[in-house]
């Protein structure tokens, strides 16, 4: 009872969801009135939501928590297996013996994969695999390098034999690939494959990241994508010299290759803990994308 009035709360619970109706009655002399306290329940819920909101704001744009911290590790990633295949792209080929053109081809295969990262985005937009577009995407295209490069160690004698060259008195030697040494067609299949792995696996990055702007500030915009590339520079920066320092000393690829195939192996336990929400259907299909 309040100033000579008796407040009683009734509860209408609806059958249509989960939404409760607060209707306070204020019984007096003169009889019932009754008004409904809907604006201040829905302001309560408002402001929580928009806390709530500020929150996983924040959460998604903290790139070293654990639920996003496959993001900057894909870039680093990429960048430090890329690193490791442009001494041996460079200088590979030519040891067993292929022309400049059939050199140029191979750089050409390797890069070419990277016009079509378009085509893997609107792919991982607009068919999910098992409810989510970025996850298992990002783990296909790290299969298909690490499966690329062990098919070539696999089946390739990867080895490489020098002996003093007979033209010189300089004491310089010449390469002598193995017999089972791959063939220049082979090679470029091989880096082929594995470019289209890696780019795959990159696309997803950039999705991932272009996702968490949205939710950056005016004076933060921008950020996230400067630290993400800065971290696949620092790969490329860091195994370019460690990868020919490896070729030169050791006479092969052999070293390379398998770095190669083992590294992105390291990123899949940060990607099963990558938060993302599944989707029953697609936002937008390729088509609607396109248009």
């Amino acid at each position: 009872q309040v100033d000579g009035h008796r407040k009683l709360v009734e509860h209408d619970d609806t059958d249509e969801g989960d939404f409760e109706l607060s209707t306070i009655s204020t019984i007096s002399e003169d009889g019932p009135e009754i008004f409904q306290n809907n604006e201040g329940v829905d302001s309560i819920q408002k402001a929580d939501a928009s806390l709530e909101d500020i929150e996983k704001a924040k959460r998604r744009l903290q790139l070293w928590r654990l639920e996003n911290l496959a993001v900057p590790l894909c870039y680093f990633i990429v960048g430090l297996v890329q690193g490791t295949t442009y001494p041996l792209i460079n200088v590979y080929p030519l040891d067993l013996g292929a022309t400049e053109a059939q050199q140029t081809t191979i750089w050409f295969l390797k890069g070419f994969p990277s016009c079509l990262k378009i085509l893997f985005g609107f792919l991982s937009d607009s068919v999910p695999i098992f409810g989510y577009r970025r996850k298992p995407y990002m783990f296909l295209g790290w299969m298909i390098a690490v499966a690329s490069m062990l098919v070539l160690l696999l089946t390739s004698d990867l080895s490489l034999g020098r002996v003093a060259s007979d033209q010189s008195n300089t004491g310089s030697e010449v390469v002598v690939p193995p017999v089972n040494a791959p063939s220049i067609l082979f090679l470029s299949f091989i880096f082929f494959i594995w470019a289209i792995g890696i780019w795959w696996a990159d696309v997803i990055a950039d999705s991932l990241v272009a996702e968490k702007c949205k939710y950056e500030t005016d004076g933060d915009r921008g950020n996230l994508q400067v630290c993400c590339y800065a971290l696949r520079g620092f790969g490329l920066a860091v195994t370019i010299p460690i990868s020919s320092f490896t070729y030169s000393t050791h006479y092969g690829p052999w070293y390379i290759i398998m770095a190669s195939a083992t590294i992105p192996i390291f990123h899949l336990p940060f990607l099963y803990h990558l938060q993302e929400t599944r989707v029953v259907v697609p936002e937008f299909s390729a088509q609607e994308q396109l248009q």
